[in-house]
């Protein structure tokens, strides 16, 4: 009776911490899945200051946030490049006359 007993206490411990497992898991899926639309969201808004910068030319305090989150995630931001060692023609862009 007594193995019984110990049997029935081990199934259950072992269902109880299986149980936390999954709910564990999915803690952790619904956190990617959270991260991946933040990802999205971040995505797109830089899509759109390049696009604002690419017709006007200036940036809006909105975009500068938009370009630190980037860094905060490890994304690089390449410097401007000066006038000198960059032309542009018709919005093209030029390295020494070649495209």
């Amino acid at each position: 009776m007594l193995a019984k007993t110990e049997n029935i206490r081990t199934r259950t411990a072992q269902s109880e911490a299986d149980t936390r497992l999954k709910e564990e898991k999915i803690k952790v899926s619904q956190a990617d899945r959270n991260l991946k639309e933040q990802q999205a969201r971040l995505l797109e808004a830089a899509t759109l200051a390049l696009e604002r910068y690419a017709r006007t030319g200036n940036l809006v305090d909105a975009d500068f946030e938009v370009i630190d989150q980037l860094k905060e995630i490890g994304v690089k931001i390449p410097a401007k490049v000066s006038a000198k060692k960059l032309k542009q023609t018709n919005g093209m862009k030029r390295d020494n006359g070649e495209q």
